[in-house]
């Protein structure tokens, strides 16, 4: 037997819209019972409140207030403790014993082109800042806390200690100091990395530091000597008094306690390039490696994401040495340049 084929009529449903309006009605009087319920209670709460002769409104406020302000008070305390990091109760005396004991090391430096301009002299005042630096958690693994900012961050006396003091002072103290000095020991550089970035420089610190780690100190991306090699981006500085405040640098950096150390090894920042001159004039004599990668996978790493390329970071406003390259080559503003370009110009 054939099956049967039946259709069925739909249902009929009224479309005027005058259920949906019934709908809305109801939610407009469930909604506005339950507000005016929330509003009775929070009067109830503030009358039960004056009754007890407990804080009206306006006394409230002004509780809040010297809450408020005792908080920044508090605040205030913090930031004077963070101001303490720099300006500690050391006097210079102590802070100079510190240094010439090498119990503490440069982190930071404060250096201008200014100061390394004119002809003929020394370098201007130029600041350093010193704290103790905890090598001997490094050197257990040097890869945990590879880049120096890293190092810096988990020493805890760089946390609470630090200090700054004037380089050609101590530089001199130093020099005079370590001439009969037994307990420390002056490391002279063993090699320079010079690196494009996203190469895989960072491995190759990390290998120079894991084959002798008592053996070796490794400073990755340090701030000091960089600070030294990039400051003077208008090409007008004193080479000379350049390389001399390099030298120094490395000199205080290099100063250790651990008489088992024998290599000191820099890499640099990527940026240093642009001043290997500057390296090469006050340590004619030390090798120096320049590691670089295949530019297409440069790119890939740098635009991967391309919201977060650090090589786009001024893009909106190029520095004057990218405006100069991009209109030399293209004759184009940074600017109006793809980011792919921009970043292939920054590179």
């Amino acid at each position: 037997m054939l099956p049967t084929s039946c259709t069925s009529s739909p249902i009929e449903k009224e479309n005027n819209g005058k259920g949906a309006r019934t709908a809305f009605r109801r939610k407009v009087i469930i909604s506005g019972g339950l507000c005016a319920l929330v509003i009775l209670l929070l009067f109830s709460i503030a009358s039960d409140s004056n009754d007890d002769g407990t804080t009206n409104g306006m006394d409230e406020r002004i509780k809040r207030i010297k809450q408020f302000r005792k908080g920044t008070d508090g605040m205030k305390q913090k930031f004077r403790g963070l101001k303490a990091i720099m300006n500690n109760d050391f006097t210079d005396e102590e802070k100079l014993q510190k240094i010439l004991s090498a119990s503490v090391h440069l982190v930071d430096l404060h250096v201008s082109e200014g100061q390394l301009m004119g002809n003929g002299g020394s370098y201007g005042n130029v600041q350093g800042v010193f704290c103790t630096l905890d090598w001997a958690t490094h050197k257990k693994d040097p890869s945990a806390n590879a880049m120096f900012r890293e190092l810096v961050t988990e020493s805890p006396d760089c946390t609470h200690n630090r200090f700054m003091m004037d380089i050609k002072t101590v530089i001199d103290a130093a020099l005079e100091h370590d001439l009969e000095s037994q307990d420390v020991k002056v490391l002279q550089p063993t090699g320079f990395v010079f690196h494009e970035s996203r190469c895989g420089s960072t491995l190759v610190a990390n290998s120079l530091a894991a084959f002798a780690p008592e053996r070796s100190r490794v400073y990755t991306e340090s701030t000091p000597p960089s600070s030294v090699l990039v400051a003077c981006p208008s090409g007008q500085c004193n080479k000379g008094k350049q390389a001399d405040l390099f030298s120094d640098v490395l000199y205080l950096m290099g100063r250790t306690t651990d008489l088992k150390e024998e290599h000191l090894f820099f890499k640099f920042q990527s940026i240093t390039s642009l001043n290997i001159d500057v390296a090469r004039l006050a340590f004619p004599s030390v090798p120096w490696i320049y590691v670089y990668r295949d530019p297409v996978q440069v790119m890939m790493s740098h635009l991967n994401p391309i919201e977060h390329a650090v090589c786009l970071k001024h893009k909106r406003k190029p520095k004057q040495e990218m405006q100069a390259l991009v209109q030399r080559v293209v004759q184009k503003k940074a600017q109006n340049l793809s980011s792919e370009d921009f970043c292939a110009a920054h590179l």
